[in-house]
């Protein structure tokens, strides 16, 4: 057993240091073919971990120029927030989000959460207790985000058409916003809190 385990630490280290090497040399491509556009690092795992650069620090020749991007949500975690104490469950998910990838902004670079979203209808116990947690946590971190998604319904999706996307800001007919108290409470991350000093 313990053959099979350091056989895969080895090829997970292996893995990270080549996908370091390749995550480089792409953004060096991309800052060569057009050096006045930023270039955004994707995490692991549905764009969650990047645990990899832990020990194995960005290497670039210019600067002022990388972001790394998460996605977050309250289906990440399961079913914890419907099931769980949700302040134990936000101090649990807030510390698993900096350890897998908010610890990069300690490590003074920017951080942009690309996704996230919760159920606009408001009846997901789940998604409810996960946006309260994550409410608090962008404003101190004063992170930048997008939200997921605008659309209310799609022309065709899965097969059907005309589906209902209950994550949308937009109600089904795009005609007016889903959930205004959502809006009202989002309004308020859409200010920076804090001036952010990144690596240059």
């Amino acid at each position: 057993m313990c053959c099979i385990d350091l056989f895969v630490l080895k090829s997970l280290f292996s893995f990270n240091l080549h996908l370091i090497r390749y995550m480089q040399k792409g953004a060096e491509a991309v800052h060569l073919a057009n050096p006045n556009v930023l270039v955004i690092f994707s995490g692991l795992n549905y764009d969650k971990d990047f645990t990899f650069l832990v020990n194995q620090p960005v290497n670039l020749t210019f600067t002022g120029k990388l972001v790394f991007e998460l996605h977050w949500y309250g289906f990440s975690d399961g079913k914890a927030w419907e099931t769980g104490n949700p302040n134990q469950v936000c101090a649990t998910v807030v510390d698993n989000f900096m350890r897998k990838g908010g610890f990069v902004l300690d490590q003074g670079w920017p951080l942009f959460l690309s996704e996230f979203g919760v159920d606009q209808r408001g009846t997901n116990i789940n998604d409810n207790r996960f946006l309260n947690c994550f409410f608090g946590v962008a404003a101190e971190l004063d992170f930048d985000w997008a939200l997921w998604t605008l659309a209310g319904s799609y022309y065709l999706r899965e097969g059907k058409i005309g589906m209902d996307e209950t994550y949308g800001v937009l109600s089904w007919n795009w005609c007016k916003t889903r959930n205004s108290s959502f809006m009202e409470r989002i309004s308020v991350l859409q200010s920076p809190f804090q001036a952010q000093v990144f690596q240059t």
